[in-house]
């Protein structure tokens, strides 16, 4: 079982989610309630990772406000979120802080319980539901990270205000509001300016991350300078 936070490893997140929106393929939603476990067969429609959402393709609308849990069978993904935002044909969440890929017996328990038949989408999915400790034990782990450090050089590019090109700077760290970065001119990021992120670690975003530079300090020992952005909606 691997966890995976957004500020430790948003690439994952953007492949991931990406694909996930890019191929149709079905995710299993369910919640519970005073009428019992609800779940159902529904599609990813799109991911907007600048938006912070998720918004899936459900016809047949059985859910409410308030807790849903997910299961992926083809990428052995589970998560889980708050449903808020409810629209005609489906409904839209909040990116979830983590994401967790799971093999084996838990892999079977979650198989088993879901009855996962990967048939048409919005369709009905009956099953023996896990019991309450199973799911907590897999799903109740699933909150907000702190923001941490980036591990190793990792490398990113950004294109600054009025840049054709985006140069590669080193990644300092990430959270899900903002990263910040190092370059040697300080003078090349202003507060207030608008930046783009078009790669992580060599892989080209198909969703460039929008932010807002919020501060340029330089570093100790004058080895350069640390930009801090925070994540902005796109214009």
């Amino acid at each position: 079982m691997n966890t995976v936070r957004i500020d430790e490893d948003l690439l994952v997140y953007q492949k991931t989610f990406g694909g996930l929106a890019r191929s149709g393929r079905p995710v299993l939603a369910w919640q519970v309630g005073a009428q019992g476990r609800i779940q159902r067969e529904i599609q990813l429609e799109h991911y907007d990772y600048e938006g912070r959402l998720l918004r899936f393709l459900a016809p047949d609308m059985p859910f409410v406000p308030g807790p849903l849990y997910f299961f992926v069978d083809s990428d052995r993904l589970i998560f889980k979120t708050t449903l808020g935002d409810i629209s005609a044909g489906g409904f839209a969440v909040p990116l979830p802080e983590e994401i967790r890929f799971v093999d084996g017996t838990d892999l079977h328990v979650i198989r088993g319980a879901a009855a996962f038949t990967g048939g048409g989408h919005g369709k009905g999915v009956t099953g023996a539901p896990m019991s309450a400790a199973e799911e907590e034990r897999l799903y109740g782990g699933l909150r907000e990270a702190p923001r941490l450090r980036a591990k190793g050089d990792r490398k990113l590019r950004v294109r600054a205000p009025g840049a054709q090109e985006a140069i590669e700077y080193v990644l300092f760290d990430l959270s899900r509001g903002g990263l910040a970065f190092i370059c040697d001119d300080g003078a090349r990021f202003r507060p207030g300016a608008i930046i783009h992120v078009t790669e992580v670690e060599g892989s080209h975003l198909d969703q460039p991350l929008v932010g807002e530079v919020m501060s340029v300090r330089p570093l100790d020992g004058g080895s350069g300078h640390k930009v801090g952005v925070k994540f902005v909606q796109a214009a």
